[in-house]
């Protein structure tokens, strides 16, 4: 696996304009993982923003032919502009005609208007087939997490959990109200080989997540299907 970062919010600083700090959010990673068998599919992803101005995107480009970008129902070309404001978030569709054979390092990239300084003009959606990402940050309020496994052509799965902190432990229960752990691991900041718990098919059923680090603690809901 790339060593990656998996955070999920970028930070642009517009000083030309105000002293306001403006947010662009984006999925840095998408679980795809398809149905075995499957030839077509899709899944939606959103762009969102905290300006009450309008934001830019432009410049989209996909690395493979197997796959489209939709955005209100039309396909997005590279020369094409969409904006979006805090009040009106931009909804796009990835749509796979065939499954492609290599899957390793897909994605989806693109440009935006909003960072004067060109320090995080250009963004990248990485699409995932073989693991799983859970990625946690201040404004997703999602708490329910589903891997389609046992309809998917692979064995067992790797599921990576998110970076709370300098080091971040995770447990997975029965339920809620259980005090003693299935399974745990630790990690620290940097360890993306570490990060991650794997899944058989033998393991299907609903597990309870309790996430602690050094700066926050979380919990929320892992469904292996």
């Amino acid at each position: 696996m790339k060593k990656l970062l998996h955070f999920y919010i970028l930070l642009i600083w517009q000083p030309a304009k105000s002293q306001d700090i403006i947010q662009l959010w984006y999925p840095y990673t998408i679980n795809v993982l398809p149905i075995c068998g499957a030839q077509t599919f899709e899944r939606a992803f959103p762009i969102t923003t905290n300006s009450k101005e309008t934001v830019k995107l432009f410049s989209f480009n996909t690395n493979s032919s197997k796959f489209s970008l939709f955005y209100n129902g039309k396909k997005v070309n590279t020369q094409d502009t969409i904006s979006l404001t805090a009040s009106k978030p931009a909804v796009f569709k990835v749509k796979f005609e065939s499954l492609p054979q290599n899957q390793d390092s897909l994605f989806i990239s693109f440009e935006t208007s909003i960072d004067s300084m060109e320090i995080f003009k250009k963004g990248t959606i990485n699409l995932l087939f073989n693991y799983f990402i859970i990625s946690r940050y201040p404004f997703n309020e999602e708490k329910n997490y589903v891997v389609e496994l046992s309809k998917s052509c692979l064995d067992s799965i790797r599921v990576y959990f998110p970076f709370g902190g300098t080091e971040t432990s995770i447990s997975l229960y029965k339920s809620q109200n259980e005090k003693r752990s299935l399974r745990s691991v630790w990690y620290q900041l940097g360890d993306n080989d570490k990060n991650y718990i794997t899944f058989y098919k033998k393991d299907i059923g609903r597990y309870y997540i309790r996430q602690a680090s050094c700066w926050t603690a979380d919990s929320y809901w892992l469904t292996i299907k």
